[in-house]
């Protein structure tokens, strides 16, 4: 049988040693290495024993901690939650009522309301225009009967329900020409459960339909200011007519006004009749 060749041991047995303790050297070092990671961080439960945070600087409390003490996260100490300061801020406005509404709800109250005008009236004529309010026992219509009742005569009126007030003011205007005078006083004191009235006299000065509106107003203080609340605008339309004397009347103001234009124009209506009159004219 044949021999196999013989290795040289020498040279691969040197080359195993130093391998392994290479490896070993290397095992070593980590384990030291991990060792002295252990011993420079203390554990947690050692941190926290000692009172240090983990993870944050000395002395800065955790959120947590922040809760706990009753401050909300991310505001300031003390200032209040936006939800409590919308509501401080609205609740107010949604309870608070307008100043006019306010006046009308806690002093005035209800009441009747009447106002009457002659109709036809001469031009010229002074006739008496009423506005009266009472009680609300009373019926407007009732009320305004009454004004026409008393008055003796045709004319035109108009009524409702209104709010009356312990003061009210009334006046009366037209849109056409008239002379318009209070027979009292504009202001009065009204006492609830009595009648309070107002009258003018009234003097057209222009023919044709003359627009009357007789207001009621109470006054409101705002703001320290008195100022008018309307309560109530009362509007009829009278008739104003002219007569045969007042027609020649008007004619002759006139006549007196442009009486140059009329001697002017008859002068030359005298002279035209002159010359189509003349003897030797030429007739076609």
């Amino acid at each position: 049988m044949r021999e196999l060749p013989t290795l040289p041991l020498t040279p691969f047995l040197l080359s195993s040693f130093i391998l392994l303790v290479a490896l070993g050297c290397s095992k070593k070092t980590a384990e030291e290495t991990g060792t002295g990671m252990e011993q420079a961080a203390p554990p947690m439960t050692d941190t926290t024993a000692l009172g240090v945070e983990p993870h944050t600087e000395q002395g800065a409390p955790l959120m947590a901690d922040t809760m706990s003490l009753g401050d909300e996260p991310h505001m300031e100490q003390g200032a209040p939650p936006m939800a409590d300061t919308m509501a401080q801020h609205f609740v107010p406005l949604m309870g608070s009522l307008d100043p006019v509404a306010a006046f009308v709800k806690d002093h005035m109250q209800p009441g009747s309301a009447a106002f009457f005008a002659p109709s036809p009236i001469r031009r010229g004529e002074v006739v008496e225009a009423t506005l009266e309010i009472g009680p609300p026992s009373i019926r407007p219509e009732t009320l305004q009967e009454e004004l026409h009742r008393l008055a003796g005569r045709p004319g035109v009126g108009n009524h409702e329900k209104i709010k009356i007030a312990p003061r009210m003011l009334a006046e009366l205007t037209a849109d056409q020409e008239c002379t318009i005078l209070p027979a009292g006083r504009v202001e009065q004191a009204v006492m609830l459960g009595r009648r309070t009235s107002w009258k003018w006299t009234v003097t057209p000065q222009v023919s044709g339909k003359t627009h009357l509106t007789a207001t009621l107003y109470a006054p409101v203080i705002l703001e320290n200011h008195e100022s008018p609340y309307l309560v109530m605008p009362f509007s009829k339309t009278v008739e104003v007519y002219v007569t045969a004397p007042q027609r020649f009347s008007d004619w002759l103001a006139w006549a007196k006004e442009y009486w140059v234009i009329l001697l002017a124009a008859t002068g030359g209506l005298g002279t035209a009749i002159s010359w189509f009159r003349r003897p030797g004219r030429s007739r076609p």
